[in-house]
């Protein structure tokens, strides 16, 4: 949010406190200060409520892209750390790695197909379990398992590594207790990615 400080009935500084209040410290909308009145400790007084960053008027691009840049730091490290031991981002940084011409966008295909279609799998997994179908457990949690570990989802992977198991030796009572986990596991990795796809 580009926030004017200077409006009526509300002034941005109070206006950045109710954000703040709702969204929680870490949490979206960033907001970023703007003033045409710059005041030696209004700096101090943006950041205090809430801001993540502060720009004089008339407007510079070169200014803006700067404060953007910073704030869009100061979200990945927080999603880097809300989401440890969720996501391995150095996978996703391997990733970024293989990229080229041909695949310029190849970490957030990855992301988005997760996204759209982990769900789905936790689904599917758990219909066969209620299905009696170790050999359909076996083989989804094998191919979730593929997905889970290429995408860095680390947690979530090794669920799937431990069903597939119980699937093969045949165990569908133990497998049982692990479906809560995997579906509450999925959300956080879908939580974790969808906070660190912007910069991919």
């Amino acid at each position: 949010v580009l926030m004017d400080i200077q409006m009526p009935e509300m002034d941005g500084v109070e206006v950045a406190r109710q954000i703040v209040r709702q969204r929680g410290v870490g949490g979206l909308s960033r907001i970023v200060a703007m003033t045409a009145n710059a005041m030696p400790g209004d700096r101090e007084t943006y950041l205090a409520a809430g801001m993540d960053g502060y720009l004089a008027k008339p407007i510079h691009l070169a200014d803006l892209a700067t404060v953007l840049d910073q704030v869009a730091i100061l979200v990945q490290d927080h999603a880097a750390r809300a989401h440890a031991g969720v996501l391995d981002t150095q996978r996703l940084e391997h990733l970024r790695t293989m990229q080229d011409a041909s695949q310029p966008s190849l970490v957030r295909e990855l992301i988005d197909l997760f996204l759209g279609d982990s769900a789905t799998q936790v689904m599917r997994i758990t219909e066969a379990h209620a299905a009696g179908d170790a050999q359909a457990l076996r083989a989804l949690s094998h191919r979730f398992l593929s997905v889970t570990q290429n995408i860095g989802a680390t947690q979530l992977s090794a669920l799937c590594e431990t069903l597939e198991r119980q699937a093969r030796a045949q165990d569908l009572p133990a497998a049982s207790s692990l479906l809560p986990q995997l579906a509450q596991e999925r959300d956080r990795a879908h939580a974790a990615l969808l906070a660190v796809r912007m910069r991919y």
